[in-house]
């Protein structure tokens, strides 16, 4: 599938973290439980131009099924660690 949306890094850059800074970001869901409610970007996968936070797939926007309104996808992360139906970005 090709997944199409904002790059995590370019979100922190508008929120004026420094691109420099080692900085963690946990992606929280609107889930309000559940193991997998958050997941954590470590300062590499926060900076990697593909990590995304998705707003579409093939072209199309997210079916609620696969996370709309955003979901995270990231290179070589697990599935059930690509958070759906994201609510904020907490950095550290």
């Amino acid at each position: 599938v090709r997944w199409r949306g904002v790059p995590v890094r370019d979100l922190l850059a508008l929120a004026g973290v420094d691109a420099d800074a080692h900085v963690e970001v946990a992606v929280e869901s609107l889930q309000p439980s559940g193991l997998y409610r958050v997941s954590v970007l470590n300062p590499v996968q926060a900076r990697d131009p593909d990590t995304l936070l998705a707003l579409e797939i093939d072209g199309e926007p997210l079916h609620l099924d696969h996370g709309f309104p955003a979901r995270l996808v990231g290179p070589a992360r697990p599935g059930v660690a690509q958070t759906k139906w994201v609510s904020r970005l907490v950095v550290s």
